[in-house]
């Protein structure tokens, strides 16, 4: 009995140490509680409490630890490359996530803000290695294994988790050797979480293996959408009204020809399956350029037209220079990347020299 209540006086004296801690760096304090929302609150004592009637105090409290740093180090590179984020959200018995509200304008501050989590969190590992050097609460002992098997598993190369984003600045080809090792885990200890995991990461690299063929697609709406722009430019310029009719009557002959053609090709089944379905694809996107833009209504169809293709543009130069980093970043990402999982597989091993496993403590 004498035991348990040193430990509880251990984890308490513990807990209390880190919470000085925190409060002597108020600004730090501050910084986090910035983007807490309420359900970030309401999440993590939740899970709080389901960890700590399953497991106890001392692993409840290891683990949110743990959890907690590593995602405020996503929030706090988000905030630093200004891409705005959503509240963190803790699931009992999964995890917790910070989603982004934007999108990262290239794969370095994709690679950035993944890298954050698992960089702070090794910090708060070692922190935690002090505690308990200073403390001997099992507490901290527990957040230095706890912590480190969770940043080390994150940075297995495959997204969704952080390494695979991290490595997109090298290159995603990369997220095959993550799958490969996702797989190998899968066989050692299964788990439903890893098979979800397993089948966003092969998503992701179907995905990024279509990103060539998706981009050309791309490339031909644009080139559809400039000669509809051409179309009304050339009508606007001709003054010959009978001319001008002529032309948009054969318009209108040209759109009922297109679902004509979409009609055909939807029933033919030929064994060319990608091309046909590349060509259904773009007679589509065509007819909805005629659907929308009529000869009858420049102001309109040329705002639409205006519009649209600024967010193709913008979405084609994005894809086409998102991976797009010189080799300097590539081996300085590579560099942070091999430190970082280097660095917390000694604190894994260190710590499992150091204790039995959490379940015996």
């Amino acid at each position: 009995m004498s035991g348990r209540k040193n430990r509880r006086r251990q984890a308490a004296f513990g807990f209390m140490s880190v919470a000085l801690f925190f409060f002597a760096k108020v600004k730090y304090l501050l910084i986090i509680l910035k983007f807490t929302k309420l359900s970030t609150l309401i999440t993590l004592f939740l899970s709080l409490g389901v960890y700590a009637i399953a497991y106890g105090w001392a692993f409840a409290i290891a683990l949110m630890y743990s959890l907690v740093l590593h995602e405020s180090g996503h929030m706090l590179a988000a905030k630093q490359r200004k891409i705005e984020t959503s509240a963190i959200f803790f699931i009992p018995f999964i995890g917790a996530a910070a989603g982004l509200k934007g999108e990262p304008k290239h794969s370095k501050d994709e690679s950035f803000v993944a890298y954050g989590g698992p960089f702070l969190g090794a910090v708060a590992t070692v922190f935690a290695l002090g505690l308990y050097l200073v403390t001997r609460a099992d507490v901290w002992l527990l957040a230095v294994y706890l912590g480190s098997i969770i940043n080390l598993f994150n940075l297995i190369p495959i997204s969704p988790l952080d390494g695979g984003r991290i490595v997109t600045v090298i290159s995603p080809k990369i997220w095959f050797a993550g799958l490969l090792l996702l797989g190998a885990f899968m066989f050692i200890a299964p788990n439903p979480i890893l098979l979800v995991i397993l089948l966003i990461g092969v998503t992701q690299v179907i995905i990024q293996i279509r990103e060539p063929y998706a981009g050309r697609l791309t490339e031909a709406y644009l080139r559809m959408l400039y000669r509809r722009k051409e179309d009304f430019g050339k009508l606007q310029e001709n003054e010959d009204i009978y001319q001008r009719n002529l032309t948009i009557y054969k318009d209108e002959r040209h759109r009922s020809n297109l679902m004509e053609r979409i009609r055909r090709l939807k029933e033919r089944k030929r064994s060319g399956k990608i091309f046909q379905k590349a060509r259904l694809y773009l007679l589509k996107k065509q007819a909805e350029i005629y659907h929308e833009t009529s000869l009858e209504g420049p102001d309109d169809s040329l705002k639409w037209l205006e519009e649209t293709i600024k967010s193709e543009e913008k979405k084609y130069k994005r894809a086409k220079n998102y991976f797009k980093t010189s080799i300097r970043e590539k081996i300085v990402v590579g560099m942070a990347y091999v430190c970082l999982t280097v660095f917390l597989g000694a604190l894994y091993f260190v710590s499992q020299g150091m204790l039995p496993p959490p379940s015996n403590l």
